[in-house]
């Protein structure tokens, strides 16, 4: 029997058509006649049945008290949340609390109880509340609800939506979650860009686990007066729901808001019931093949509010800036556009828009006295009787418009740096005055756009330091809560990131007002990625954005988000998705942006990153030569901002220092945006974090959702101390000048001059802190550099010339006082700076100390030993390793083959493994047989080096113990590109020259040198009373072409270095580099 036949589908079908839904609205599934309409789930035509047309959050306060009221409780609690947070996050990052770095011990379970409740504070202590009495006229859904789930749609209970149905059945379930991560329900699949099912567009497969909730309460009284609107957060993937039984509507795109008009079905005097049905696959699931775990539910609150009638019902706030040609502020204004709904035309009339600009003070206050309040402007009714989306009972529309200028001098700008935010107030008020309703937001004063070739932001091009974020809990997955979004932006802010990517699709909407209070730009993504239909970019045909079908809904994912979220000021740019490929409804969703909001530019990087439909050029993991290339040759005139690059999965994020040098050295390379923010590990149910696969998902792509800069519960990684360097908002050098050396501090920030920052410097003497008042102090910077300047001291220690002791000078810049993400004397940027001259070329370390101790040479059987003083070194002639080292009778290393032996191979981290098509470094170097090379033609020869010395001199050719089998990946290979996969960037002709290296290496593979997948290799080992002295050169030309795919990349060693075995007894282990993070020599900043 096929469901839709049923007394359930037919339920549905029947409230669809007697609430005003659109025909065809109930279960019917695809395999029936042909004559019958496809399901809702499976046709790309409806993605919405009912639901409110798209407006900005609507938090209907009472009135202008109320509304101020609000936004106090809100700006106090996030305040005190985030400093909490900060103090908590900046251990070992505070002058006196030890080492100047984030560290990697801070476990956020203990301080916070978990992160998916904004009430699990734990040792952050209770923030401030947000008063009951503010936002009266709004109800939480959220909490525990009643829940089921079955294997299909066909399979749920008819009946479930009735208020009588017996759910005794069901289990408990707290809202917001996702059911895979309650821990009996169903099971996260982990996938890339593979479809977790078989391809078959618009159909999804039958076996479709669907949920069905239900949940009773009550309204508040008072609320008969007006209209009552449901509103999910969201809901993946679609979903159908009911009041009281009565249909109220359908809904795709798991990652926005949808809105229902609930005020027929309503009880307003007794208990209401609230039944929805969520399917985890749907026909948008086809659009929604993000890089991360395919999680259902309700993940996002559900709530309840109502409006009077007539009542305000969308607004946008523009805040038109004027520069001088220095930068300055010329003048400053804000416009207003409203838009009021009612029952009938004269109800508008009389009606009038009232608005007040308060100011958010520094300590987050906000003031009761108004920055601007412009004379109250009519709202004026349309000429026509209007179609409202989900609102049949709205038979009029007017709209007001309103303008305050002559604000400059009376508002501060807002820029990542100086996140100055003001309360707008909104009041639709009747003739006699008196506020009928009122909204509110907040707003910044800040324009983005494009001028010759840069991206401005207050008309200064400003470098993104940017970071991908996905929305992710380790307990509960996509359902993530206050302390959860404060721990990631304070992070980012203590790392010196400005700017973050909603990737791939947009975010809890309280998101982007902590961006705007802390201060990180945001690129705004809708929720839209096809990778699936075309991994290789050799069909680009086949991605929906080239069939009309799915125009439609493609384009709203991006004309929806972008009508919610545009008063946000902290959103500098629009992004229009994330490898959809190209074609006429991205170009569609393009023109659809530009026009409906031309204060900011979009940016795509499908296509080829190049595209008509970008503002920004916006590859994925281009290399530094490529971007170079860009901005070298002339012919682009937009700027260029990584969406994506330095993947920062495992041990990883190295040479991010040549981005940098290329970013800070040309005006248009305006930065990037590392992939990613956090591991995307689920907690499993014994401790751990497990990934794709660990849960039985098939097909699967195992741990590549763990690619993160930090933990899943937020630790950060080593590799963030880099980012923190290298993103500081000055930089640090030593310069000779004709009087002496000078400390150069260059600030890189845009808007400030370094203030609250002070400058500590110390004097070490081999590691070590000299101690004395001229070894060590203070300088005051704040103030004293202006944006994009430097500033020069004089050093307060001299250079020198003693190679044998090493100065250094530590410069360690630090705030002075706290901010919202950091706590006083919290460490900004760091550096050691050498206080010797350096030869202007490397040379090679000096030799061992020679002496008059006699030298004995011997052989035996196949072994050359060699003996001086206390030191005693055996070789095998067959092998030409060192077999036996001796000092004074104890063995130095292991005995048979301890080393020192040349080692060319390490264990391959999970960006080695990354790359399309054989072309990763890991398949490079097992096709050139690295993982196990044996040494042949063996020559070995001793030789006296003077006075109690003697150098033994191994010739060998080294190659792969089993040789490499052809598997056919050859023929398979196509371009080399980045980790994860195939890349437009990559892809482009002009960016595929053939050049081995990057323009900084500059070194070419020989053709005739391709051949053999053989190592020459020389060793010299000096034996003295004093230890072995070992030196190798080493000929890798024969393997150039197959280590560089074939001459299409720069050649890769996986390492060259020596391998020691030591012998247990060993205890104590010196380490003589860097320190104490991590590193390695393209991750030392």
């Amino acid at each position: 029997q096929l469901w839709g036949r049923g007394p359930l589908g037919m339920a549905i079908a029947e409230a669809g058509r007697a609430r005003g839904g659109m025909e065809g609205g109930g279960f019917r599934t695809s395999s029936c006649a042909s004559s019958a309409a496809p399901n809702d789930w499976e046709n790309p035509r409806v993605t919405s049945i009912n639901r409110c047309e798209p407006h900005v959050l609507l938090r209907s306060h009472a009135s202008h008290r109320d509304a101020l009221e609000y936004w106090g409780a809100r700006t106090e609690r996030t305040r005190a949340l985030a400093r909490r947070v900060a103090d908590v996050c900046a251990q070992g990052s505070v002058l006196g609390e030890g080492e100047f770095y984030l560290p990697g011990d801070v476990d956020l379970r203990s301080q916070t109880e978990g992160l998916d409740s904004v009430t699990d504070e734990g040792e952050l202590g209770t923030p401030p509340s947000i008063p009951k009495a503010v936002g009266n006229n709004v109800l939480s859904l959220d909490g525990e609800w009643r829940f089921g789930l079955f294997p299909s749609p066909s399979e749920a209970p008819d009946g479930f939506q009735r208020p009588g149905f017996d759910d005794a059945g069901f289990d408990n379930i707290r809202i917001p979650s996702n059911w895979q991560c309650q821990g009996q329900w169903d099971r996260p699949h982990y996938t890339n860009f593979e479809y977790p099912f078989e391809v078959d567009p618009p159909r999804v497969p039958r076996d479709n686990p669907t949920g069905c909730y239900r949940v009773g309460f009550e309204v508040p009284r008072g609320w008969s007066k007006g209209r009552v609107v449901l509103r999910f957060g969201g809901v993946d993937s679609a979903f159908y729901c009911w009041l009281n039984g009565s249909l109220l509507g359908y809904a795709q795109d798991s990652k926005l808001p949808s809105e229902f008009d609930a005020s027929a079905a309503l009880r307003h005097d007794g208990a209401n019931v609230l039944a929805v049905l969520v399917l985890k696959w749907c026909d948008g699931t086809y659009l929604e093949d993000q890089d991360h775990w395919w999680l259902s539910g309700i993940f996002r609150g559900v709530t309840l509010y109502t409006k009077p009638t007539p009542s305000l019902f969308d607004y946008s706030v523009r805040t038109p800036l004027d520069f001088d040609e220095s930068g300055g502020l010329k003048s400053a204004s804000m416009e207003v556009d409203a838009v009021v709904h009612a029952g009938v035309a004269h109800e508008i009339t009389g009606r009038s828009l009232k608005l007040s600009l308060h100011e958010v003070s520094a300590r987050g206050e906000v003031s009761p006295s108004p920055v601007a309040s412009p004379k109250p402007t009519p709202f004026v009714a349309g000429k026509w009787r209007p179609h409202v989306a989900g609102l049949p009972s709205v038979a009029a529309v007017g709209r007001a418009s309103a303008r305050e200028g002559g604000l400059e001098g009376k508002i501060s700008l807002w820029s990542a740096e100086t996140p100055r935010v003001y309360v707008l107030v909104l009041e639709l008020v009747g003739e006699s005055g008196e506020c009928e309703d009122c909204e509110s937001c907040l707003v910044g004063f800040r324009a983005s756009r494009l001028k010759g070739g840069r991206l401005l932001v207050n008309e200064r091009p400003v470098k993104m330091r940017g970071v991908n974020r996905h929305e992710h809990d380790p307990r509960s997955g996509k359902a993530i809560g206050e302390v959860s979004m404060v721990f990631d932006a304070v992070l980012m802010k203590q790392a010196n990131f400005n700017a973050v990517r909603c990737s791939h699709y947009p975010n809890r909407y309280d998101w982007y007002e902590l961006c705007a209070l802390l201060g990180l730009y945001v690129v705004d993504e809708p929720n839209l990625e096809t990778h699936g239909f075309d991994p290789a970019l050799t069909r680009n045909e086949e991605n929906p954005c080239n069939n009309p079908e799915w125009a439609a809904a493609i384009l709203e994912r991006g004309s929806r988000m972008a009508a919610m979220h545009r008063n946000h000021p902290a959103v500098v740019v629009w992004s229009l998705g994330n490898e959809a490929g190209y074609g006429p409804a991205i170009a569609a969703m393009a023109g659809w942006v530009r026009d409906f909001d031309p204060t900011r530019p979009i940016q795509y990087e499908g296509g080829g990153s190049r595209t008509s439909s970008t503002d920004i050029i916006c590859p994925m993991y281009a290399r530094v030569h490529q971007i170079l290339r860009v901005v070298t040759k002339g012919d682009e005139d937009r700027p260029v901002v990584l969406c994506e690059y330095a993947h920062s999965m495992g041990n990883s994020t190295g040479n991010l220092h040549k981005y940098w040098r290329a970013f800070l050295e040309n005006e248009g390379l305006q930065g990037g945006f590392i992939w990613d923010w956090v591991d995307q590990g689920i907690e499993g149910p014994e401790g751990g974090y497990l990934y794709g696969g660990d849960f039985g998902d098939d097909p699967n792509d195992a741990q590549f959702c763990l690619n993160g800069l930090v933990s899943p519960d937020r630790v950060p990684h080593p590799a963030v101390a880099e980012c923190k360097h290298l993103q500081a908002p000055a930089s640090f050098s030593l310069e000779e000048e004709p009087w002496g050396t000078v400390i150069v501090i260059r600030n890189l920030d845009y808007f400030t001059r370094l203030d609250n920052l002070r400058l500590k410097w110390q004097v070490f003497e081999n590691g070590i802190a000299q101690d004395g008042e001229a070894s060590r102090g203070e300088i005051q910077v704040a103030g004293r550099v202006a944006p994009q300047q430097e500033l020069r001291i004089s050093c307060p220690v001299a250079w020198s010339d003693d190679t044998d002791h090493g100065l250094d000078l530590q410069l360690t810049l630090y705030q002075e006082e706290p901010t919202l993400w950091a706590p006083r004397n919290f460490v900004v940027n760091e550096k050691s700076l050498m206080l010797k001259r350096q030869s202007p070329e490397a040379k090679d370390p000096p030799p061992l100390p020679k002496s008059s101790t006699p030298v004995v040479c011997e052989e035996e059987a196949g072994v050359l030993s060699v003996r001086v003083g206390p030191v005693a070194v055996e070789f095998s002639r067959s092998t030409g390793e060192v077999t036996r080292w001796r000092y004074a009778g104890e063995d130095v290393v292991v005995p048979g083959a301890g080393g020192p032996t040349l080692n060319l191979f390490r264990a391959c981290t999970d960006n080695d493994r990354g790359g399309a098509f054989g072309t990763n470094f890991a398949s490079r170097w097992a096709r050139a047989g690295l993982l196990d090379l044996r040494a042949g033609e063996v020559e070995v020869t001793g030789a006296g080096a003077g006075p109690g010395a003697v150098e033994v001199t191994v010739r060998s050719v080294l190659r792969p113990a089993i040789p490499w089998e052809d598997d056919g990946q050859e023929d398979l290979a196509g371009d080399p590109n980045e980790v994860g996969g195939i890349h437009w960037f990559g892809r482009d002709e002009d960016a595929e020259e053939v050049e081995v290296v990057e323009a900084v290496e500059g070194r070419q593979v020989e053709e005739e040198k391709a051949g053999e997948a053989s190592v020459r290799v020389v060793a010299r080992y000096t034996i003295t009373a004093c230890g072995l002295d070992a030196r190798y050169e080493v000929d890798l030309d024969p393997l150039a072409r197959t280590l560089s795919c074939r001459g299409r990349t720069a050649p890769s060693l996986p390492r060259v270095g020596v391998k020691l075995e030591v012998p247990a007894t060993f205890g104590q282990l010196e380490w003589l580099w860097g320190g104490p993070p991590e590193g390695y020599p393209d991750r030392k900043g």
